[in-house]
């Protein structure tokens, strides 16, 4: 795992838990994780509007999910599963205490992120990179980031190595 900060490593831990629990309730298995069914999964209606022109996921209290123009989706999942991951994790807190601590909070949110989207128990060493972001259809540093945090070595062109 990358060198966190230990009150980083235990939160992201948790985070881990959470996530693996969350795919027991909901007996998910297939891959890609589809994060819009998962979004409803965990009560989060999905509406699909026009925000200014912007590519933007926004989550609107209480549990409203607004999703406006991404013509790529692989930035759509990946923001998605930021905006549930700050609804999963975060939910109870104030809104100044998000304001105050809001980039440790995204560094949760992006771990949930990749926990939720390259999820540790299908992950074949044995795949070349190409052919795991095709399977969970992110981009590359998202699958070279979790990769990093589950504690694996460099990549050479086809095989990825355990440090």
């Amino acid at each position: 795992m990358r060198s966190l900060h230990p009150l980083n490593k235990m939160k992201y831990l948790q985070i881990e838990d959470t996530v693996n629990k969350l795919f027991e309730k909901y007996n998910l298995k297939e891959l890609p994780v589809d994060v819009e069914n998962f979004a409803r999964f965990v009560n989060l209606d999905i509406f699909y509007r026009d925000i200014h022109g912007c590519n933007k996921v926004v989550l609107v209290k209480p549990n409203y999910l607004i999703i406006s123009n991404f013509e790529d989706e692989i930035k759509k999942r990946i923001e998605i599963a930021h905006v549930i991951g700050h609804y999963v994790i975060h939910s109870k807190l104030s809104h100044r205490i998000m304001e105050i601590h809001h980039k440790i909070f995204d560094e949760e949110a992006d771990h949930f992120v990749r926990a939720l989207l390259i999820p540790l128990i299908s992950v074949n060493l044995e795949l070349s990179r190409e052919d795991m972001i095709n399977i969970y259809k992110v981009d590359r540093c998202t699958l070279d980031t979790r990769l990093s945090d589950l504690g694996c070595g460099d990549f050479n062109e086809k095989k990825i190595n355990m440090l």
